[in-house]
Parts: C-alpha cells; sequence; structure tokens
C-alpha cells in the first residue's frame, strides 16, 4: 500500500505535511536523478493498446518533464511494411512526436543513419553494406547486422548505434543537455 516510516536523522524545525507541491517527499534516488536526463521508453511489448501506452508514457513523463525525453520505438521484423504492428508503431510514435515535440527522440531515424553507422566505433563493421543489411533496409526495418538473433531487440552494434545516436540529440543542436 505504498506505506512508508520516515525518521528524522537531523533535528531541525518542525516540517508540515499538506496537500501541494510543498508536500512531495522524495527518495534519495530521485535526488541523485533529479536534473539529469530521464529517457523514458515505454510501450513496443503492448503496443497495440494504443490509449494503455499513451497515458503509460504520459504519467512516466509528466514526474519530471523538464528533463525527460520520449523515445519512439523503432521497427523490429514483425513491424516491416505490410504488417499490422508496424501501423501501431507509426501511430505511437506521431502521437509522441505531437506531444512531446522537441522532447521527442527518433530512435527509428538514428537506427537507419549511415552518419551514426560510420563513427569511429562502428566503421569497421561496415554497417549498411551486406545483402542481408540492404534486404532489411528494403522492409523498412534498420539494417540485420544491428539486430539480434530474435528479430525483435538491437544487438551490442545496434545498441552503439543508439547510444551515438541519444548523445547526439541531447548535445546537438536542440540543446537540451
Amino acid at each position: 500500500n505504498r506505506k512508508i516510516v520516515i525518521e528524522r536523522q537531523n533535528v531541525g524545525s518542525e516540517i508540515k505535511v499538506g496537500a501541494g507541491g510543498g508536500s512531495i517527499w522524495k527518495t534519495a534516488l530521485e535526488s541523485i536523478h533529479e536534473g539529469k536526463a530521464h529517457l523514458i521508453w515505454t510501450g513496443k511489448n503492448n503496443i497495440g493498446s494504443y490509449s494503455t501506452v499513451i497515458a503509460d508514457t504520459r504519467t512516466c513523463f509528466n514526474v519530471a518533464p523538464e528533463s525527460s525525453i520520449v523515445m519512439g520505438h523503432w521497427y523490429s521484423y514483425g513491424d516491416r511494411i505490410g504488417m499490422s504492428r508496424r501501423a501501431a508503431v507509426d501511430r505511437v510514435n506521431a502521437s509522441y512526436k505531437a506531444e512531446y515535440g522537441s522532447r521527442y527522440y527518433d530512435a527509428m531515424a538514428d537506427l537507419i543513419d549511415p552518419e551514426l553507422w560510420s563513427v569511429p566505433e562502428l566503421a569497421p563493421f561496415k554497417i549498411g553494406y551486406t545483402a542481408a543489411d540492404k534486404e532489411w533496409l528494403a522492409m523498412g526495418l534498420p539494417p540485420r547486422s544491428i539486430v539480434g538473433t530474435d528479430n525483435m531487440h538491437l544487438n551490442a552494434l545496434g545498441n552503439t548505434v543508439m547510444a551515438h545516436g541519444i548523445h547526439r540529440f541531447l548535445t546537438g543542436s536542440a540543446g537540451l543537455y
């Protein structure tokens, strides 16, 4: 029931607890992370439940809107062109973009960005050049070489592309951090 015990560690004046923003208690973990970027990525597993995904994302974002980023969903193999799940991904991403504007991170755009495939850590892997990579790109997917064997999750190369994309997003022209 979310019951907690609060024990005073330092003697001080009485603290009045009531309604409103002045009565919000923060955990030590919340205090440590206050002001840092919060990347919110929710809803891919239940992408077909649009209203739930949108509501859950909004709830997370509203905890710290000044420091939160909403990450869009990328297309996995089950979301290729012509598949019904693709429309659900598009609908959620369009809503995210409309609602969060400059705080929306387009993950799919970065996963198919050749500039990110050629950063020094990734250039030796020749992402985007193999027949399998080209086939996946033609299906509207990220290159095959950056997706795990389950066809649903990024592998180490994909996570590296994503990390560079997020870094560019946070430090680039948007100037968020």
